[in-house]
Order: structure tokens, then C-alpha cells, then sequence
């Protein structure tokens, strides 16, 4: 997709050192890190917002949960032009 102008919005819950990664990977196949997080949240939503990079790419999340222990959440992922997030 052209993403161009375009923001990523997601929500999630991680518990004990999962991971979170959105990666935007271009024509040639490269692949870029846009946005990555790793706190411990607990019980509580919190949002992910991304300004994406000019161009034509494909988006990917990757969760990565902790060896230990599995608690992990995404919802409402959200891909539309900047001005509309308000």
C-alpha cells in the first residue's frame, strides 16, 4: 500500500517482557522497524501510534512473547491518513 501520509494505530496489553514489532518492508523487500515496544502494561490497554514512511510497502506486526510467560493482546489496528486521527 501506498503509505504516504498514512498513520498505524494500535492497542495492546503485554505482560512480562513480550514484544511487540510493526515493520514496514519496501519493494526490494527490505525491512524497516517503525515501531517497537516491550514494557510490561499489565491488565491496561495502551496505544500504539506511527507515522509511516513515504512509499509503497507492506506492514507487518510480529508479537514475541516471553519465554516464561504468554500475555499478549492487539485490537483495533487502524491504517488511514494522519489528518483523520485528529
Amino acid at each position: 500500500m501506498d503509505t504516504t501520509g498514512m498513520c498505524l494505530e494500535l492497542y495492546y496489553q503485554l505482560k512480562s517482557k513480550a514484544t511487540i514489532v510493526v515493520w514496514l518492508i519496501d519493494e526490494e523487500t527490505r525491512r524497516h522497524v517503525a515501531a517497537l515496544t516491550d514494557h510490561d502494561n499489565g491488565n491496561y490497554w495502551d496505544r500504539m501510534f506511527v507515522k509511516l514512511t513515504a512509499g509503497i510497502h507492506r506492514i507487518r506486526i510480529d508479537g514475541r512473547r516471553s519465554p516464561n510467560y504468554c500475555g499478549m493482546s492487539i485490537d483495533d489496528v487502524v491504517v488511514q491518513p494522519c489528518h483523520r486521527f485528529g
